[in-house]
């Protein structure tokens, strides 16, 4: 949905913790591997659901955040993972031709992947608007 899309990226413009513990990196779907540089955050649509009422259209959608780290600790990424909590949580997000209705995080994941000697935090976002 690329209103949500839109969205999600000027809230994470706006904002300068989180931006400044993922260096300015947040990306939609996948991160150039070329040019991204750890600590980076990428964001992808999971799930669309559609509903309707007698007169509305209804959306709920979920969103994944991850951030990607490659230092030893996990220090920074959760680190990253805190200013992102404050920048989404509960967020009202101004999505272009939808009445915005909430934004709520429902679940997060942390991993450690020894072949990549990466650490990968996943948040996901639980979005509903209405037309």
């Amino acid at each position: 949905m690329k209103a949500v899309f839109q969205a999600l990226y000027t809230k994470f413009a706006a904002d300068t913790n989180f931006k400044n513990a993922v260096n300015s990196q947040f990306y939609p779907s996948f991160a150039d591997q070329e040019r991204a540089t750890f600590p980076y955050a990428v964001y992808w649509l999971i799930t669309d659901s559609s509903d309707w009422t007698f007169t509305e259209d209804i959306e709920v959608l979920t969103v994944q955040i991850s951030i990607f780290d490659d230092e030893n600790s996990p220090n920074r990424v959760l680190t990253a993972f805190e200013y992102l909590k404050t920048l989404f949580d509960d967020a009202i997000l101004s999505v272009t031709g939808y009445s915005f209705v909430r934004m709520h995080r429902h679940d997060m994941n942390m991993i450690r992947d020894e072949v990549m000697g990466t650490w990968h935090v996943s948040v996901d976002y639980e979005i509903e608007i209405r037309k």
